[in-house]
């Protein structure tokens, strides 16, 4: 026992150690044939059932909890989906506005200028008119 102590900290020299000197006492005996007592053997086979149905109860619960996921998922990639066509027509939207508001400006500054110089031409008119009188 005292050279398997010593390496208590150290796993891969600990079973080293351990399957130099222990187990060659065991090594060459038989498994012995045990009678398993009957209530034991039950008790063994309640537990075993438990645990399966436990097992496949929680895999329904796990299959019915991924479906909800998914099915959640999906619903989040299709709103997302529109909210991106919406988002893409109110780009184009704001695009033809502006374009629009250029194009209204534009025509607002060539009133302006023509109505300036029709001013400007009934001025030098008028002006030269007066001089000529």
């Amino acid at each position: 026992m005292y050279w398997v102590v010593q390496y208590i900290d150290d796993f891969d020299q600990l079973k080293r150690v351990v399957n130099e000197n222990l187990y060659q006492y065991v090594k060459e005996q038989e498994m012995k044939n045990v009678d398993i007592d009957a209530d034991i053997k039950k008790e063994y086979e309640n537990q075993r059932r438990y645990l399966e149905n436990s097992k496949n109860s929680l895999k329904k619960r796990v299959e019915k909890e991924q479906q909800i996921h998914k099915e959640d998922n999906m619903n989040i990639m299709r709103d997302n989906i529109k909210l991106i066509k919406m988002i893409s027509e109110l780009r184009s939207k704001v695009k033809e506005l502006k374009v629009l508001e250029k194009n209204t400006r534009t025509e607002a500054r060539m009133r302006a200028n023509q109505s300036q110089m029709m001013q400007d031409s009934n001025e030098k008119s008028a002006d030269q008119d007066t001089m000529k009188s």
